[in-house]
């Protein structure tokens, strides 16, 4: 696929098998150049926390995921944030916060993406629909890895 990035609802999939996981070890290739936002790195343990207290995940397999999570981090092309990544995810309020039900974390990972784009990110790859609906308005090819 090239270069993408993984929203933390695809993030997660990496390490925990959910729906969607397959799909996505289907479309990553170990050549991939994979792009997260420092935000999902926070979004991602707060997930598999998440996961335990819901009883879907033990505490044993969690310490795991997050282990190796960490151990991973230099896997990832991993955005800051920035002033420059806090004023895009404003601007992208400003456009579509009265159309459409934007949150400021998935505007901070559109935000966060959004340079990319100019240096040929191939994928932008969620789980969420209105991630994947923001993604495009911006110009982004996206997979929806839920469809």
């Amino acid at each position: 696929m090239g270069r993408i990035f993984l929203e933390t609802t695809a993030l997660i999939k990496l390490y925990h098998n959910e729906q969607g996981s397959s799909k996505l070890d289907d479309l990553i290739k170990p050549t991939d150049s994979l792009t997260i936002s420092a935000l999902a790195r926070l979004e991602f343990i707060s997930a598999i926390y998440s996961l335990i207290r819901r009883n879907a995940l033990t505490e044993s397999v969690a310490k795991k995921q997050l282990q190796l999570f960490h151990e991973d981090m230099s896997n990832f092309h991993i955005i800051k944030y920035d002033y420059h990544i806090f004023t895009i995810a404003m601007n992208l309020l400003e456009t579509y916060g009265t159309k459409m039900d934007i949150s400021a974390r998935e505007a901070i990972h559109v935000a966060s993406a959004k340079p990319l784009l100019k240096l040929g990110l191939d994928y932008f790859l969620s789980s969420n629909t209105t991630l994947i609906k923001l993604a495009k308005l911006e110009g982004f090819k996206t997979i929806n890895l839920l469809d």
